[in-house]
């Protein structure tokens, strides 16, 4: 039996893919193998049953599902350069642009409805805070439906993952940051406008252009190499392998030091978490799928530190 290194994305009860490398037999049938397959990606086969799992081959985004399990790779001309096997769990799916879209409307369908609510008290610097925020979030449904290029077609609508990307940003920023700013009795204390909130503004203006441009790298990058990985370069992709993360806690850093709140602040905090995990998880798949080329000065995140 000979083996080959493949790509292979694990997408059960995630949002974002996880993707590792194995060694599979092209010509044997996937019923044999798929039981080591599982345990290899760290699932357990007896509680991830193969009757309730959709394994798919990625060919640089177009998908086809494997119905038959007794046939093999080979029978579907599987490439392991450029092609990907996936694990999906059945169920609910909605595209990953929707589900995506839906979590960034949050806070602009929130805004909004504090903004109608109190737009009798609202100030210069109120106005400022919600264009800006809107400004983000209009941005991100865009990269979403025509920027970013996705590596898994399809999300669990209904999972608990997704409940908590909807929770980031529905409540810890739409609603608590809203409430803390907009509301009636808090937007009368928020009025102080001076040189610093302008300077922040500027900052995050300019974070937010080379976070733009830093996604416009990348899905350049992937077109370019035909739906494949490439290292990208330019626009402090030569300091962090995740420029666009670094450049969106940048912007936020500097939408908390314009709006000057606890709550803005306790989402700059999560949202370093969150980017800094998915920094790092990514940074470790890149330097596993590039090996010695990698290069070994890049930091994940923040430049010199992570």
């Amino acid at each position: 039996m000979s083996s080959t290194k493949i790509r292979v994305r694990d997408t059960i009860n995630k949002i974002k893919y996880a993707e590792s490398t194995l060694n599979i037999d092209l010509k044997s049938a996937l019923s044999d193998q798929l039981p080591e397959i599982l345990s290899n990606l760290g699932l357990d086969p007896t509680l991830n049953k193969i009757s309730t799992l959709r394994i798919l081959i990625n060919k640089n985004t177009q998908i086809t599902e494997i119905t038959d399990l007794h046939s093999s790779l080979s029978e579907f001309d599987f490439h392991e350069e450029t092609d990907v096997l996936q694990f999906e769990k059945k169920g609910i799916k909605l595209t990953a642009e929707f589900c995506i879209s839906f979590a960034y409307a949050g806070p602009i369908i929130i805004f909004l409805y504090f903004f109608f609510s109190n737009i009798e008290i609202f100030n210069f610097k109120l106005y400022l805070i919600l264009i800006l925020a809107l400004t983000h979030y209009a941005k991100r449904i865009y990269e979403t439906n025509f920027v970013h290029i996705y590596g898994k077609g399809e999300y669990d609508f209904f999972s608990m993952e997704y409940f908590g990307v909807t929770f980031y940003y529905w409540i810890l920023f739409g609603f608590l940051i809203g409430y803390n700013t907009f509301d009636l009795n808090n937007a009368k204390s928020n009025e102080i406008l001076d040189w610093t909130h302008l300077l922040a503004i500027k900052f995050h203006l300019l974070c937010e252009f080379n976070n733009y441009k830093s996604h416009m790298i990348l899905r350049n990058l992937k077109i370019n190499n035909a739906g494949n990985r490439g290292i990208p370069k330019g626009n402090m992709f030569e300091y962090v392998s995740n420029s666009h993360y670094f450049w969106e806690l940048m912007s936020w850093i500097c939408y908390f030091l314009f709006v000057r709140n606890w709550s803005t602040g306790l989402f700059v905090f999560f949202s370093f978490l969150s980017m800094s995990t998915l920094a790092i998880e990514k940074h470790n798949h890149m330097k596993n799928y590039f090996g010695d080329s990698f290069p070994k000065h890049l930091k994940a995140f923040i430049p010199f530190i992570l």
